[in-house]
């Protein structure tokens, strides 16, 4: 709100420096880095910011997560089986089209011919 309009001074629209972007400062900051806290008001304050800032922050917080994730046993398990069944499933293609493109009879990666 402009103030002071009447006598020809022309106050600040915003009164509180907490609430103009910490970046452009020219316009309202709806939002708040997650990381450093700075205030902005666009994707493009946003992204000027600091090269990385909210990247690094989410990176942390993705790594903290898994870090304190655990799997059973029956978990890391099934993931096997599931890591087998995958390999032998896709490893019949692959080794087929290895074939068709050296011409030669095999698998893939060099393994014994069949």
């Amino acid at each position: 709100r402009m103030q002071g309009v009447g006598n020809g001074e022309a106050e600040p629209l915003f009164a509180s420096a907490t609430r103009v972007c910490g970046v452009c400062t020219k316009q309202y900051a709806k939002y708040k880095c997650p990381r450093c806290a700075i205030a902005y008001c666009s994707l493009g304050c946003y992204r000027g910011h600091s090269s990385g800032c909210a990247e690094q922050f989410y990176e942390e917080e993705a790594t903290r997560e898994l870090k304190a994730t655990r799997s059973t046993a029956e978990q890391r398990r099934e993931m096997a089986r599931t890591l087998r069944r995958f390999e032998s499933e896709s490893a019949m293609p692959l080794a087929a089209c290895s074939a068709e493109r050296s011409g030669v009879g095999g698998t893939w990666g060099g393994g014994a011919s069949g």
